[in-house]
């Protein structure tokens, strides 16, 4: 299964180097929103990379049993931003 990004925007990271992430992808996208994606299998995407709403750009993780496993996470600067509402979601 494949992860698709949230919005368009800017591949600012695509690696491993933070160990308590995974495989991460971090996106950046207008008004300085970031969308994180952990925990991926495999990055499709490199930094640097233009990417459009609903690309693949990583490939979803597993969890040990067996179960998929993704961590996404949406910030401004380094705020934890509530996605529902960017994402066209009510509470």
């Amino acid at each position: 299964d494949r992860i698709s990004a949230a919005a368009d925007g800017d591949v600012v990271y695509a690696g491993s180097d933070l160990p308590a992430y995974g495989e991460l992808v971090l996106v950046r996208h207008a008004n300085d929103l970031v969308t994180a994606y952990a925990y991926t299998r495999r990055a499709l995407v490199r930094e640097g990379q233009r990417v459009r709403a609903g690309e693949a750009i990583a490939e979803l993780g597993a969890r040990a049993d067996g179960g998929a496993h993704l961590l996404f996470q949406v910030r401004q600067g380094s705020t934890p931003v509530d996605p529902g509402p960017l994402l066209g979601l009510s509470n």
